[in-house]
């Protein structure tokens, strides 16, 4: 860090965070489990700690087990000091995955903070996702505030979007031509998953290139994160077919609506639907084991 932040001449009142600032996450034995199984990794807590507990010393608490320690996070915020020259740096932003409630929001931040508060000169989007980042199937815009300025009115993403893999050492090779110092990416679980095979291969190559990952998922499901944008809105765009649901169901003689929410391995969704709604009796959620004997039981009674 060497570059003195433009915040600092802006008149802007910026509370600023140290390097040496850090958030404790609190990690229980089963968390650290799920996460260590879905990311196919040994159990090595240690790896994902600093070892310090929250009153300053280098190991676990008396009785408590390896894998219930403190995870030390970066404290996210303004630094006085920065990595790069904000007057050389070139930005690009993807975003990837399915759409989600929010999107241009987030787009039309990152650049206005970029060109207003950092004097950044020019932020690339990549269109169509990680595709977008491979030089012979790319498409770009050229993002401005002008250019932005309307985009949070309108749903979807300005970039567009889509899935799948694509090769790291060729989208490597494309950022690396464009002169891209920093990258931001706007996805969930497999976009982050693709923002590190990037990150590793830049590290690889000794670039000096950050990767910075904006988890976007409706499903709220990123580890880490306490609550992902548009995760608000599908629980509140559920509530119709939950009212709909309900009133089909007691307008029929032992009536009973059945309504499928998204969330893939997570409830999230479906569990503050649930509660918001207050008209769902029997609620089946990915991360709670359950018979179609008991739930059969249930309704008959």
């Amino acid at each position: 860090n060497k570059f003195l932040t433009p915040l600092l001449e802006s008149g802007h009142c910026v509370s600023f965070v140290g390097d040496e600032e850090g958030v404790l996450l609190h990690a229980s034995r089963q968390n650290m489990r799920r996460l260590h199984a879905h990311v196919g990794g040994a159990a090595s807590p240690g790896s994902l700690s600093d070892g310090n507990s929250s009153d300053g010393s280098t190991s676990p608490p008396a009785g408590a087990h390896a894998l219930d320690q403190d995870i030390t996070l970066e404290k996210a915020g303004a630094r006085r000091l920065l990595h790069f020259d904000p007057a050389n740096v070139v930005a690009g932003i993807v975003t990837c995955g399915g759409l989600c409630p929010g999107i241009n929001n987030v787009i039309r931040a990152i650049v206005n903070i970029l060109f207003y508060r950092y004097k950044v000169k020019r932020v690339i989007g990549f269109r169509f996702g990680f595709e977008g980042l491979v030089k012979d199937k790319s498409s770009t815009i050229d993002l401005t505030p002008e250019r932005v300025k309307d985009i949070h009115q309108f749903g979807g993403s300005l970039l567009g979007s889509s899935r799948g893999p694509q090769d790291p050492k060729k989208m490597v090779d494309y950022l690396d031509e464009l002169g891209v110092s920093m990258l931001f990416t706007i996805g969930g679980d497999g976009t982050q998953r693709g923002a590190q095979s990037i990150a590793l291969e830049i590290l690889r190559r000794g670039l000096d290139i950050a990767v910075v990952g904006i988890p976007k998922t409706i499903d709220n499901d990123v580890a880490f994160v306490e609550k992902t944008f548009g995760f608000e809105t599908a629980v509140e765009r559920a509530q119709a077919s939950l009212v709909a649901a309900h009133e089909e169901a007691r307008s029929a003689k032992n009536g009973i609506g059945i309504v499928k929410l998204m969330g893939r391995e997570s409830g999230f969704i479906s569990l503050h639907a649930a509660l918001a709604s207050g008209d769902a009796n029997i609620l089946l959620l990915p991360e709670v084991p359950f018979s179609m004997d008991r739930i059969l039981k249930l309704v008959v009674s």
